[in-house]
């Protein structure tokens, strides 16, 4: 429906609106090899989301939101129905307010897209160093591709406000080879943005692999330095074997996965990072560390 059908957003909200989703099934479907599919009352609030969204019709897609989050919606379903919800919210000047609920989503399952988006909502608050260590979490173990191209251009004009253009440098050839392989039109506003960037002789690498290598490379950089890793000893491991616990000097012992393929011993020195977490087992939201590697 929201595809192909060229007709405006508008007009998808109206055809959507002939259905009631009250009278949509709830049961989620199972295909032959196994996968589950949303039910199509779900289909409908995300279509209706989507639609909105891309309608900006702000007031209303709050509206459809809490409507859905009032049913029991698949987990997968409720998450996407929150983000859209907190995208609204930004958009209509109540970033404190999308900024929890975006918090609550990546510490129950990161996603790059939702980090982005509660980063973009901290930038709006003021929050720079927020803002762009949020940012680069999201992208240094993110595939740097086509579809986070426009969001790395983001990034680059933020920290080149913080007197950086290393990143910028690296960005913009990326963003517009990008846009070259794919065929997309480089329109005025795009080339300004490429141009205020004050690409340097990166700009003379062709190969996205290279370009996508030095990216990571400067995003980890730029992290370090707007939040740099903490230090802790390795105390003990959970019995799985998976997890473990780090005593950090000034306070509680803090949860992270085992990293990298050698086991690491008690009393290991590691270095790492804090970022929010769900804890399942106490329904809460928590600190655990992440980016954990050996102090060398």
């Amino acid at each position: 429906l929201l595809q192909g059908q060229g007709r405006g957003m508008h007009e998808v909200v109206d055809l959507l609106e002939c259905l009631n989703p009250e009278l949509l099934e709830t049961n989620r479907f199972q295909t032959e090899s196994g996968d589950e599919l949303a039910s199509q009352r779900e289909r409908w609030y995300e279509q209706m989301a989507k639609a909105l969204h891309a309608s900006q019709q702000w007031d209303r897609l709050i509206q459809i939101c809490d409507q859905g989050l009032a049913h029991s919606l698949h987990h997968k379903t409720q998450y996407f129905i929150i983000y859209r919800k907190a995208q609204a919210l930004r958009q209509t000047g109540k970033s404190e307010e999308a900024c929890a609920l975006l918090s609550s989503l990546v510490a129950k399952r990161f996603e790059w897209w939702v980090l982005m988006e509660l980063a973009q909502t901290k930038w709006d608050l003021g929050k720079h160093r927020a803002a762009i260590r949020d940012a680069c979490i999201a992208f240094v173990e993110t595939k740097i591709d086509s579809l986070v191209a426009k969001s790395l251009l983001t990034i680059s004009e933020w920290i080149l406000q913080q007197g950086r253009p290393r990143l910028g440098d690296v960005v913009a050839p990326f963003v517009e080879l990008v846009w070259v392989e794919n065929g997309w039109p480089i329109k005025d506003a795009l080339r300004s943005r490429l141009s205020a960037l004050h690409v340097s002789n990166e700009s003379d690498v062709k190969d996205p692999n290279i370009l996508a290598r030095n990216i990571i490379q400067e995003l980890w950089k730029v992290l370090d330095e707007f939040d740099p890793p903490l230090t802790g000893i390795v105390k003990r491991f959970l019995p799985n074997g998976k997890a473990m616990f780090l005593g950090v000097e000034g306070r509680g012992d803090v949860y992270a996965r085992v990293y990298g393929r050698k086991q690491p011993q008690i009393g290991d020195r590691v270095l790492f990072r804090l970022f929010s977490s769900y804890d399942r087992k106490r329904d809460e939201i928590t600190d655990a560390a992440i980016h954990v590697h050996d102090l060398h």
